[in-house]
């Protein structure tokens, strides 16, 4: 074989062509590992996503599960009418606990106590009590409370009776 200037020009055309091969197997290859690693950082993020969800759900029960509850304790007819020496007053107790709640119920006049009452409530419910208590003359302090889970509940109003 003649090494003649035809020959050169087909052996270095060779050489090009295996060398845009090489280059596009190499390229190929680049663009191969770049979306072996976008799928890996995809993965990743689903599985964090994943996790978050689950981590999330698991919180929301635990917190739904550990409720605190609470009682309300409020007056209703707060006019405190007087008649015949008698103030006339209502309040409500509801009862927000979660659980159905037997209420010890104290009722003082110048913190002296006038009265006991229990009262059985259930849960998410409300009872109004209309009271009444003998009143005299100067200025005194009529108050209702109980106490639950460690907790004291009062309300009061002061009269002027003349």
């Amino acid at each position: 074989m003649k090494f003649t200037t035809f020959n050169a020009y087909k052996l270095f055309k060779h050489h090009l062509h295996n060398l845009y091969i090489m280059k596009n197997e190499s390229n190929l290859s680049q663009i191969q590992n770049s979306k072996k690693q976008d799928d890996e950082i995809l993965n990743a993020i689903i599985i964090a996503s994943i996790i978050g969800i689950v981590v999330i759900l698991a919180l929301i029960l635990y917190n739904s599960q550990n409720k605190t509850g609470f009682s309300e304790l409020y007056f209703g007819n707060y006019t405190k009418e007087i008649i015949d020496e008698k103030i006339y007053f209502n309040y409500s107790i509801a009862n927000h606990e979660g659980k159905n709640i037997t209420y010890n119920i104290v009722y003082k006049y110048d913190d002296d106590i006038l009265e006991h009452e229990s009262k059985f409530i259930e849960d998410k419910q409300k009872h109004v009590f209309e009271k009444s208590f003998n009143s005299e003359e100067g200025i005194h302090k009529i108050s209702v409370e109980f106490i639950n889970n460690n907790q004291t509940y009062e309300i009061h109003f002061w009269t002027v009776e003349e």
